[in-house]
């Protein structure tokens, strides 16, 4: 059964779930909050974001097939991107759901590798 605290994070951001699915309950809450749902964990695809742990568990149960760090639109750095096996493109987040900015492409590439991505692929804007 999903904690009370999950549940609560999970309804509060409703197109961010971050909620651990540990019972069969994910699938229903899933389908009430417009939300994916894999063994072990719940992401949403419906804001386009992830974050560390998440992302961790979609590559190892084969949800995510590519890691792209390409430049912020928004800021001076880098942003990691993950391309989903579906073909959806997801953005790497903090905990609270906003976009991490990258200053140091050495930082943002460890960070890939650290999710467990063996390559990572390099997307410049010039």
């Amino acid at each position: 059964m999903l904690s009370s605290s999950c549940r609560t994070r999970a309804q509060r951001h409703a197109s961010r779930c971050w909620a651990v699915a540990v019972d069969g309950r994910a699938s229903s809450l899933s389908r009430e909050l417009g939300c994916v749902a894999r063994a072990g964990y719940l992401f949403s695809m419906g804001d386009g974001t992830m974050d560390h742990d998440t992302a961790i568990q979609a590559l190892a149960g084969g949800d995510l097939v590519e890691a792209e760090i390409a430049t912020a639109a928004d800021a001076n750095g880098w942003v990691l991107l993950f391309t989903t096996r579906s073909g959806d493109q997801v953005t790497y987040t903090d905990h609270t759901g906003t976009e991490k900015v990258y200053h140091d492409l050495d930082q943002v590439t460890e960070v890939a590798r650290e999710i467990g991505f063996d390559s990572i692929r390099v997307h410049e804007d010039f």
